[in-house]
């Protein structure tokens, strides 16, 4: 089981069980109890036919296990990662942040390339090198997913399958899960430039403006109101969030990383964003050693320098 497959669960069945839990005694719960809450028969089970879980509430606690953040043992449906067992019930926002981390972490990726490029699909891995690929692209663009599908057929090295999309059907969960950890968002655009009805289409771009913005206000490294040099902001955001270019994952999978320096197009966009919105301030400072560039092409140059950031908010 992947993450983007076309019958896999998506997040909000993840956010689902999860917040049952937590609104449960000692955030644990029967098994039965919870798939008669979440699976009810009214909604397909076909207890008569021997169908003991429904598949997605089944692939939901699976996927959750799989990531550390459940335990599904002797009957019993239970929170055991200590950081998850600490969330409000209405707080999604740092459940999404839990949920990338795990996404995210080292052992749920240590596969993403082979030898062969013949690559498992199971797991974050096919989520993970979708959005390494997706990352890369212009932030200040929207896309057809289904028209960049040649693209991303031969985004990757070899070694990481070459193809960052399988197929078609991937797009539509991908969307799903890319936009609910906080790294795309969709843009409506006009297509036929004359503005009518039907010229109006939905868009996605990369944009990972909400998982920054997450990743700064909850790091110990970040001090509110307290200036910190720049080389040290983005080293951390490509640690934490590392299918942006630069990150671990992305240059894992063969991407590019930035010119030295160079911050890359979707954590700039992010930054400056970050500034626009009035959490972010990004200052340079003329004396300061530390310095990086942002991709703005707002500037003559293309490029904004900076040296600190602040986080106001």
């Amino acid at each position: 089981m992947g993450l983007i497959n076309a019958d896999d669960p998506l997040p909000w069945h993840t956010w689902a069980t999860v917040r049952l839990l937590l609104a449960s005694k000692d955030h644990a719960l029967p098994e039965a109890e919870a798939r008669a809450l979440l699976a009810p028969p009214s909604l397909g089970e076909k207890p008569s036919l021997g169908e003991k879980l429904s598949p997605i509430f089944r692939k939901t606690t699976r996927l959750l296990s799989d990531l550390g953040l459940l335990d599904s043992s002797d009957g019993v449906l239970s929170i055991v990662d200590d950081d998850l067992a600490a969330v409000q019930r209405d707080d999604v926002e740092s459940f999404t942040g839990l949920l990338r981390r795990a996404v995210f972490a080292d052992n749920q990726n240590t596969d993403l390339t082979v030898p062969t490029g013949e690559v498992s699909q199971t797991g974050a891995l096919d989520l993970n090198r979708a959005l390494a690929w997706f990352l890369s692209l212009d932030p200040y663009a929207g896309y057809d997913l289904d028209a960049e599908l040649a693209r991303a057929y031969t985004a990757l090295r070899p070694e990481a399958g070459t193809k960052a999309l399988v197929n078609k059907w991937r797009l539509p969960p991908f969307r799903a899960w890319s936009q609910f950890l906080g790294l795309a968002r969709t843009r409506v655009v006009i297509a036929g430039g004359r503005g009518a009805e039907n010229d109006f289409q939905s868009r996605i771009a990369p944009d990972c403006t909400s998982a920054v913005r997450s990743v700064l206000r909850k790091s110990s490294e970040i001090t509110k109101g307290s200036p910190v040099p720049a080389p040290a902001v983005v080293l951390l955001l490509r640690k934490e969030i590392p299918v942006v270019p630069g990150g671990r994952h992305s240059i894992t999978v063969g991407i590019a990383p930035p010119e030295s320096d160079t911050v890359g197009s979707v954590l700039s966009y992010a930054l400056l964003r970050g500034q626009d919105e009035g959490w972010l301030s990004l200052d340079r400072l003329s004396d300061s050693e530390h310095r990086v560039h942002l991709v703005d092409p707002d500037t003559g140059s293309n490029m904004k320098s900076i040296s600190h950031i602040t986080m106001v908010e």
